[in-house]
């Protein structure tokens, strides 16, 4: 994959993402199902901080492919663990403050961006056979 259109599909989810992000905040405002709302969005988020972390390693592995750059080969390695603590962090912050938020619906939040993910794919391979 270019980076041109790395860039550009990273464009088009944060936009998609940003339009579930917005639905949430008005169900949370708008609705009685606050801590449902609340926990999608905290999914949402979780899952929207893990796209662009590896969106940056991405970048990050390309240029070190042409440089051979050992602190940037460090940042990756430093991306791979917050891509792991950061749904751990949400998840966990779900079981201290169930008033708050609901585990089943900030994972549903979470997967909902690797859904995206996997729709967009399945799409490009269809559209590209014909």
């Amino acid at each position: 994959m270019m980076t041109g259109e790395l860039e550009t599909n990273m464009k088009r989810y944060a936009t998609i993402l940003g339009v579930c992000a917005a639905i949430c905040m008005t169900g949370y405002f708008a609705t009685s199902f606050r801590i449902l709302f609340l926990s999608l969005l905290a999914g949402l988020a979780a899952g929207l901080v893990n796209l662009v972390l590896n969106f940056l390693d991405a970048k990050i592995i390309g240029h070190v492919a042409l440089k051979k750059n050992r602190i940037m080969s460090i940042l990756v390695g430093l991306n791979v663990i917050l891509r792991i603590l950061i749904p751990v962090a949400v998840v966990y912050l779900a079981l201290i403050f169930p008033q708050w938020l609901d585990v089943r619906f900030v994972l549903v939040g979470f997967s909902s961006v690797y859904a995206m993910l996997f729709i967009d794919s399945v799409r490009k391979f269809f559209s590209k056979e014909r």
